[in-house]
Parts: C-alpha cells; sequence; structure tokens
C-alpha cells in the first residue's frame, strides 16, 4: 500500500513537471539554497566578530574564567533532535463538502514535528587569547500532504472542486554567534557578542482538476508557492553556569536574549498550465528578539581531553515572516512579520579540549 501511494504521488508530481512548457517553471521543485541570504548582513557579522575578537585580546579587570577547561582551547560537535510545534490559528483549509470534516487545518500546515540539526561551538579560555566562543546551529524541516477525492473543497480554490491537492513546507534555520565570555563570579559567566540567523520558507500548493465535455477530458492543473527570506543580525547577551556534580561530571546552564534587525524577502509565485507564471516580490525591515535557553549534563571520558554531554536547548523567535502566513495573507499589509514561532531540542555531542 506504501509503494501504491508513493508512486501515486511520484506520478502526480511528475505530471506537474509538464507544466515547464506553460512557462510555470518558477514554482516547479523547491530550490532551497544559501545565496538568498543577504551578503551585506554576513559582512556586518563578520566585521562585528573580528572586533570583538580584538577586544578579547585587551587587558581587563574581570575575574578569572571558571570554564571547567580554564587555560585551554575547546571544540564540540553535536546533533539535535528538535520538534517545532504548530500555530493554533484555527482556519480549515481543505474540507470533505459532503461531510464537512475538515481534511487540512492551518495548524496541520504549521505543525512541522520532528526534525534532525547540528551545532558545533570551539573556544579559547587561555590567558593569552582571552575567553571566547564561535559556535553555530543548523535545522531543517519538511513535511507534505496529499488528498485526492470527489468531494475536496478549499478557500485555496475558489470557484473549483479539485480532484488532488499536493502540499509541501519545508523550513531552514542557520545560525552563527560569537561571544566573548567573561566570568562574574564562581561558576558564572557572562556571554555577550554579535548573533546572525537565517530562517527560509517555501510553501508549495498544487492542485490537479479533471474537466470532461463532449467526450473529452481537460487537465487543468494550478501551482503557487509563497518564500519566505528572513536574515537578521545584532547584539545578544546571556549567562552560562556551571555546577561541579563529581570529578568526573558537571552540568552547565544558559540563556540568551538578542535583538536583531530582520531584512525579510517575500517571493509569490502562481499560475497554471494554461496560463503564464505570475511572480511577485516584496520587502521589509523590521525589528526581531530571539530568546534561546537550556542545559547540559557533560561527563568526562578521557579527563581534561574528551567530555560527552547530553542535553536540552528551547528558541523562542518573535517578529519574523511565516510563509503559511503569507500565504493566508488577505489583508493590506504585503509582509507580515508579527509572526512567532518556537522549536525545542534534545542535544548531544562530544567536547574535545587540548
Amino acid at each position: 500500500m506504501v509503494c501504491e501511494e508513493t508512486a501515486g504521488l511520484t506520478d502526480r508530481t511528475n505530471r506537474f513537471d509538464d507544466i515547464s512548457r506553460f512557462k510555470f517553471s518558477g514554482i516547479i521543485a523547491l530550490d532551497h539554497r544559501l545565496e538568498d541570504m543577504d551578503v551585506r548582513v554576513l559582512i556586518k557579522f563578520v566585521l562585528v566578530a573580528v572586533l570583538c575578537g580584538i577586544a578579547t585580546s585587551l587587558p581587563a579587570q574581570w575575574p578569572g574564567t571558571t570554564n571547567p577547561d580554564s587555560g585551554r582551547f575547546w571544540a564540540e560537535a553535536g546533533g539535535m533532535v528538535l520538534d517545532r510545534p504548530g500555530a493554533s490559528l484555527g482556519i480549515t483549509l481543505i474540507f470533505d463538502s459532503v461531510t464537512l470534516a475538515p481534511l487540512y487545518t492551518s495548524d496541520d500546515i504549521t505543525d512541522l514535528n520532528g526534525a534532525a540539526g547540528g551545532q558545533f561551538r570551539f573556544g579559547s579560555t587561555s590567558r593569552m587569547l582571552g575567553d571566547w566562543e564561535f559556535g553555530g546551529s543548523t535545522a531543517n524541516w519538511d513535511t507534505q500532504f496529499n488528498a485526492t477525492g470527489d468531494n475536496l473543497e478549499s478557500p485555496l480554490f475558489p470557484g473549483f472542486s479539485p480532484d488532488s491537492v499536493d502540499i509541501l513546507y519545508n523550513s531552514d534555520f542557520y545560525n552563527m554567534e560569537f561571544n566573548l565570555r567573561r566570568a562574574v563570579s564562581p561558576g558564572l559567566t557572562l556571554l555577550i557578542g554579535p548573533r546572525f540567523f537565517s530562517l527560509q520558507e517555501d510553501l508549495q500548493i498544487l492542485s490537479e482538476t479533471e474537466f470532461s465535455a463532449g467526450g473529452v477530458t481537460e487537465t487543468f492543473l494550478t501551482g503557487d508557492t509563497v518564500s519566505t527570506r528572513n536574515s537578521s543580525i545584532g547584539a545578544q547577551v546571556g549567562f552560562e553556569f556551571n555546577m561541579p556534580v563529581s570529578q568526573a561530571i558537571y552540568m552547565q546552564g544558559f540563556f540568551k536574549a538578542a535583538g536583531m534587525g530582520t531584512s525579510t524577502t517575500v517571493d509569490r509565485t502562481s499560475g497554471t498550465n494554461f496560463s503564464d507564471t505570475i511572480v511577485g516580490r516584496d520587502q521589509k525591515s523590521t525589528g526581531t528578539f530571539i530568546g534561546q535557553a537550556g542545559g547540559r549534563v557533560y561527563c568526562e571520558i578521557f579527563p581534561r581531553t574528551l567530555t560527552s554531554y547530553a542535553g536540552y536547548e528551547a528558541t523562542w523567535i518573535d517578529g519574523i515572516a511565516l510563509a503559511p502566513t503569507q500565504f493566508l495573507n488577505t489583508g493590506t499589509e504585503s509582509v507580515i512579520t508579527s509572526n512567532t514561532v518556537f522549536w525545542h531540542a534534545i542535544t548531544f555531542g562530544l567536547r574535545f579540549s587540548y
């Protein structure tokens, strides 16, 4: 049964590929590349990070570091298992016209559930180079939905009832940050520095409808895509807490808050196999807040050389554009950046010190 459903979805996807003959290539196959990031934002991030790096070499009157790897270089590499709950918008997108049962709602389209991600950090706690860290993380969510039948109704397709609907949603997150670290009391470290993140999303909705008249059957295909690109740079401040449990185990907690300036681009593509593709682009700049909190338990495998860790963290971003909201946007504002997104994750990995 799974093979038949997969084959059916593949067949429908292949049929949509034929639309390219009608100048409909703009909505076929989602393409997720980093070239859409604002290069100017990245340049600003690098410049600020370099200035912060210079600042770490200047004399300071702060107390000595409380990091367990004091006086050493260290690096971490690990993975994340993420969950991103949906937003309760309460809008029915597809329903059965006979039973009126909802088949797909706005809550379903935003609930991306589980995903895998990665993260890294490296830095120095040496007296010569100062106490600093550079880190990054990435995550990707993909979801798809298909409905077929004779009774499909949807406000997404006014005026006709499609025989098949495919919804594809992709969301990519990239993050970089550079932090100066200064111990303010035993076990408590202040973090401050620049942060950059990008949230890129694509939502594609395809439909297929067959019309028969005079013994002739025509297939009517539609495709609509909304892509949102959020590139943010700003400054963050946070605290890290370290507490030894035993000679080989210690616990770490952290909290970070950042104020960001965000450049948002929204691209819209719409067309059918009987009409040319319509493409539109809107841009907006706004302010964004990002908060992050979590904790880890570290366990030494080889003393002061190799340590494993496992933990939990949560991320909250307020003031960005999301593809589903833009797709459902019927207001006068072309770009909506008042969205909030939340996800949490189980983290794990290894820490190397030398």
